[in-house]
């Protein structure tokens, strides 16, 4: 995303999504504008299909960002809803999700997660580009590395086993 990703344009948030539907993985990169970012990560089953991953994904990077953080991101810019660039290699989510919201079928998700998408949808004016995917390759590396493989959350204890997870960056 470069040395400052927000010099020039219009955005207040740029989110960064990728996934790895052979092992279920699903990674978010969320830039806020004078804020945090924020990487998350988890794992689906690997039955997932590649847009169900990254609905997850941006789910919750649009999660991270709080309804009171939100509104300060809108006055602070003097807009209604806050403007999100969205950056995916996949093209074929790219292309569904600029149709939203007037068709949500096309995606292929998940119908539980599309509710909770669409519902976060409603809080931002979202722009979703298509990207080359060694932009995001460095995100899905880190994902990869960072959330454990369900073979060997079973060898530990439950209560020590992570599904998903999160890191703050200053």
């Amino acid at each position: 995303m470069g040395q400052k990703p927000f010099s020039g344009d219009p955005y207040e948030v740029k989110i960064q999504l990728a996934a790895d539907p052979r092992k279920g993985v699903w990674a978010a990169n969320t830039l806020i504008k004078q804020g945090r970012t924020i990487r998350t990560a988890g794992q689906a089953p690997t039955s997932a299909s590649a847009h169900t991953l990254l609905v997850i994904a941006l789910t919750s990077a649009l999660q991270d960002i709080g309804w009171s953080q939100a509104q300060t991101l809108a006055r602070a810019n003097h807009v209604v809803k806050p403007r999100v660039q969205v950056l995916t290699a996949d093209a074929t989510f790219a292309s569904a999700m600029q149709r939203i919201p007037a068709t949500i079928a096309a995606l292929r998700a998940g119908k539980n997660f599309v509710g909770e998408l669409r519902r976060q949808l409603d809080r931002f004016t979202i722009r979703v580009q298509h990207v080359e995917a060694r932009e995001v390759e460095l995100l899905k590396g880190w994902a990869q590395r960072k959330v454990m493989d369900r073979r060997e959350i079973g060898r530990i204890p439950v209560i020590f086993a992570p599904t998903a997870v999160s890191q703050l960056m200053p």
